[in-house]
């Protein structure tokens, strides 16, 4: 490898909108022609996953490449080859779930680095002001809020400038004043008769878990889980994998699960194409009409094209007695071949 790059969080574009536990890195890696004999990308690739597994428990680790990690998730959300996507009203219900499809994607053949996209509740500060009593002592709800601000979220109060660039100067409590819910609650708010009353007596002050994201797909609420497919191709392990959640996931009404990642573009792609073969129809060879290359691509090139108009087009050509030139016949080698388009068509200059 010649350089390791990171990214924490969110872009300074805001185009990835993730989380400060989401950690990107790009590694840059030396020509193939130095690497050891026998030595590949999936080796590299492998080692990597062990020592970082290793080294830090409970990671969950995702390998792919640079540009296809952008589109993908620009496109569908997830930039896995497979990303199985719940989506429900209740966030505790989606995670269970999704638990659910972890253990039985990963007993498919092919899985791994098999997760779930958005992190697990985490504790969290909760302060709920009590109304009536902040209305006892003349304090307003936007008063309290305002102090919380500043004393433990903070609040610019001056800009510094530097060449260019420009920061904000944020101002705040300092650690031994908000660090435990004692030194929290025993913030001074100003009543409106100019007395100064602990925040612990305007408000519940308590740690709760929560989620740190909720994520949205089609204005509903989403959990998403990830897989990356390797020794077998896509189609088939996402045919054995449905199979498994079908019956194994018991989806209550509301919730509903989809199938993106890499994946949606397969069948994107498998969904378009159906449409082709129907279309064009089968092509008979005209290398005996032409005997040169040139003038046969140039034919078949536009068979498909005029392919509509070539019926209604050889009806009107037989009936117009102005006609110049006969209809051609077909070689012997070719008269048997049922096509949907005339001879004529094929053959006209």
């Amino acid at each position: 490898m010649q350089l390791v790059t990171s990214q924490t969080g969110r872009q300074e574009s805001n185009t990835e909108p993730f989380g400060p536990n989401r950690n990107e890195f790009l590694v840059a890696l030396t020509p193939y022609s130095t690497w050891p004999a026998g030595m590949r990308k999936d080796d590299l690739v492998r080692q990597l996953s062990e020592r970082l597994r290793s080294s830090i428990p409970g990671a969950a680790l995702s390998f792919t490449q640079p540009i296809i990690d952008m589109v993908m998730e620009a496109i569908t959300g997830s930039s896995a080859d497979v990303a199985v996507i719940l989506t429900g009203p209740d966030l505790a219900a989606l995670r269970e779930m999704a638990a659910q499809v972890v253990d039985e994607l990963r007993q498919v053949h092919g899985a791994v680095d098999t997760a779930i996209e958005q992190e697990g509740d985490q504790p969290q500060l909760r302060i709920q002001v009590n109304r009536r009593e902040a209305a006892r002592h003349g304090i307003s709800i936007s008063d309290v809020q305002d102090v919380i601000e500043l004393a433990v979220g903070g609040r610019p109060a001056g800009t510094m400038f530097d060449r260019d660039r420009r920061f904000d100067i944020v101002v705040r409590y300092l650690p031994e004043a908000r660090g435990t819910l004692t030194e929290i609650g025993n913030i001074l708010v100003t009543a409106g008769d100019g007395g100064r009353i602990p925040l612990a007596r305007l408000a519940h002050i308590k740690v709760a878990s929560g989620p740190t994201i909720v994520a949205r797909r089609e204005n509903r609420r989403q959990i998403s889980v990830r897989t990356n497919v390797r020794g077998r191709d896509k189609g088939s392990f996402v045919g054995e994998a449905q199979q498994r959640l079908k019956s194994a996931l018991d989806l209550p009404p509301g919730y509903k699960v989809e199938w993106g990642g890499q994946f949606e573009n397969l069948e994107r792609a498998r969904r378009r194409l159906a449409w082709i073969p129907p279309i064009t129809g089968p092509r008979p060879p005209v290398v005996p009409r032409h005997r040169r290359p040139r003038p046969c691509l140039c034919r078949s090139k536009r068979m498909g094209l005029r392919l509509s108009r070539a019926p209604a087009a050889d009806r009107h050509a037989a009936r117009d007695p102005l006609r110049k030139r006969p209809p051609r016949k077909p070689p012997e080698c070719l008269r048997s071949l049922r096509t949907p388009f005339s001879w004529n068509l094929l053959c006209r200059d």
